[in-house]
């Protein structure tokens, strides 16, 4: 993910959020939604957050990857050559895919592959219980039980 995508990202988000002020207001123009309605948009506006937080996570832990030098403070125990070439060399943790939900797996992983676990370990131990609950969340809205 180029820096470009990342700002269309965080665009994207903006725009977001402001939908679901924009839902408040047109509630108050007398073109109400209905409650199920308004649910609908505010999950998928959660589900979008969310989604963008796994791909920010997965692009800033390869490219951690593939910039490590002494001089970032940033010491890879792996040195791929590509971008591609990292994530086949993550996979090779016995997943099909590398799971960014997981955030205690993320800590394992970053644990592994970077010198004491920087740059990520100790930011997402910070926020741990707030990932978790996030996860718990996206769980709820996806897995719909009947």
């Amino acid at each position: 993910m180029t820096f470009r995508s990342i700002s269309a990202q965080k665009k994207q988000n903006n725009i977001n959020l402001k939908l679901i002020s924009d839902v408040n207001i047109l509630n108050l123009q007398e073109q109400k939604l209905t409650q199920d309605q308004i649910t609908q948009i505010a999950e998928l506006v959660f589900l979008k957050i969310y989604l963008s937080w796994e791909i920010f996570l997965e692009d800033v832990f390869i490219k951690s990857i593939l910039i490590s030098k002494n001089y970032y403070k940033i010491i890879s125990y792996i040195k791929p050559k590509s971008y591609s070439q990292a994530i086949e060399l993550l996979k090779k943790d016995n997943e099909t895919y590398s799971d960014w939900t997981d955030v205690d797996k993320v800590i394992r992983k970053s644990d592994k592959y970077f010198l004491k676990g920087f740059p990520l370990s100790d930011n997402l131990k910070l926020i741990r219980t707030e990932l978790r609950e996030m996860k718990t969340t996206r769980n709820n809205i996806v897995h719909v039980s009947q």
